[in-house]
C-alpha cells in the first residue's frame, strides 16, 4: 500500500519565497499543521476542505495552527457532516476555540453542523487516532507555544516532523526509520536561537537515520542557495512512500 504526502504548504511564518504556510497533506485526508494560509492552499489545490478528517497539530504558532476556525467556516458553509478531530500539544482545544472567536465571534458561537473533536498529545506518549498512531515529543521552541515534534505511522508507512525547534537529541528519535522526515531549516546558518538551520541539520546527519530527509520552514537564504545536501520542500511537491523506483 503506498502512502502520498503533498506539501500543500511549505512556508515559514512570513511566508518567504511567497509559499503557503505550513500544511501538508497525508493520505488525501490527514493534514499535517494547518496554517493561517491553508484554506486558500487546500482549494488551490483541488483539495475539499470537507475530506479532511484529522489535523495533526505540532504546536500553537499561527503559521501553524490558525488555518483551522477557516476550515471549520468552510464546513458550516459546505453543510459538512464528516466528524473533524484536531489533535496537538496541551491547550490546543482552547487556543483553537479562542481563535475561532478572535476571526469569526458570531460563528464562533453558533451550534456547527458536524462534530468537531479535540486530543491532546503528551510527550513521549503514543495515541492512536482515526488508524494513525502518533508519538509526540516536547522540542525547544517558544514554550508558549507548547511545541512538539511528530511521528505518524499509517499504513505501514512513517512520516517524522520536526514542527519547529532548536536541536535537541529527540530529534534522532523522530527521525529513526522514518520513511520521510520532514525537517525545518529557516536559516543556513545558526541564527535564530528556537529553529534549526540548515548547518545544523547537516551536522547531525549521522544522527537522522531516516530513509529521506525534505526540508521545511525555509528563510529566504536556504530557499535561494544553489546546492545543498538535502532536498528541498516546495509547494505541490508530491512524495510516495514507497517510494516509486521509476522516480529520479
Amino acid at each position: 500500500m503506498s502512502t502520498q504526502v503533498r506539501f500543500l504548504g511549505c512556508g515559514d511564518a512570513v511566508s518567504s519565497g511567497g509559499r503557503f504556510q505550513a500544511c501538508i497533506l497525508v493520505s488525501g485526508h490527514i493534514l499535517l499543521d494547518c496554517g493561517s494560509s491553508s484554506i486558500t492552499a487546500l482549494k488551490a489545490a483541488g483539495v475539499d476542505p470537507s475530506a479532511i478528517e484529522l489535523i495533526f497539530v505540532s504546536h500553537l504558532h499561527g503559521d501553524h495552527f490558525a488555518g483551522i476556525p477557516s476550515v471549520v467556516l468552510d464546513g458550516q458553509f459546505a453543510h459538512r457532516a464528516l466528524p473533524l478531530t484536531i489533535v496537538g500539544p496541551k491547550d490546543v482545544e482552547r487556543r483553537v476555540r479562542d481563535t475561532m472567536v478572535d476571526m469569526y465571534p458570531g460563528f464562533a458561537t453558533e451550534p456547527l453542523r458536524f462534530p468537531l473533536n479535540f486530543i491532546e498529545l503528551t510527550d513521549g506518549a503514543t495515541r492512536t487516532v482515526g488508524g494513525v498512531a502518533v508519538t509526540a515529543w516536547s522540542v525547544p521552541h517558544d514554550p508558549l507555544s507548547n511545541p512538539l515534534a511528530l511521528r505518524l505511522t499509517l499504513d505501514a508507512a512513517s512520516v517524522g516532523y520536526t514542527g519547529d525547534t532548536a536541536w535537541t537529541p529527540s530529534l534522532a528519535e523522530v527521525a529513526n526509520g522514518a520513511d520521510l522526515f520532514i525537517c525545518e531549516a529557516q536559516t543556513l546558518a545558526p541564527k535564530a536561537r528556537i529553529h534549526l538551520s540548515y548547518d545544523e541539520v547537516l551536522s547531525h546527519r549521522a544522527e537522522l537515520r531516516a530513509k529521506r530527509i525534505v526540508l521545511t520552514h525555509m528563510g529566504p537564504d536556504v530557499i535561494a542557495a544553489e546546492e545543498l545536501a538535502f532536498e528541498r520542500a516546495s509547494d505541490g511537491l508530491v512524495i510516495q512512500i514507497p517510494r516509486d523506483p521509476r522516480s529520479p
